[in-house]
């Protein structure tokens, strides 16, 4: 599920997964900061998200061969002097 402005700009995409390819070829690329999901915390929050080196998660995408849950939150079209974040929901290795 998409969130839309009132002009109807998308400023967060929904949750997608995608190959380690795609996701290291053309989704990491463009973004500064990177945020990882820890699940099971305490409510209110049921997940938690800690920035990450960018360098770290190519490294471990590309060593997993990981399958990538993604969603962006796009900021700058909200406020043009903030960044966009990509959100990582979960990694899914697909070589053992």
């Amino acid at each position: 599920m998409e969130v839309v402005d009132k002009k109807g700009v998308t400023i967060q995409t929904g949750w997608a997964t995608v190959s380690h390819d795609k996701f290291l070829n053309e989704i990491v690329k463009g973004f500064k900061h990177i945020r990882v999901g820890v699940i099971g915390c305490k409510e209110p929050f049921a997940c938690t998200y800690f920035k990450v080196s960018k360098k770290e998660v190519i490294d471990i995408v590309r060593m997993n061969q990981c399958k990538v849950r993604f969603s962006i939150m796009f900021n700058s079209k909200v406020q043009t002097h903030l960044e966009d974040v990509l959100y990582i929901n979960e990694l899914k290795m697909t070589i053992l």
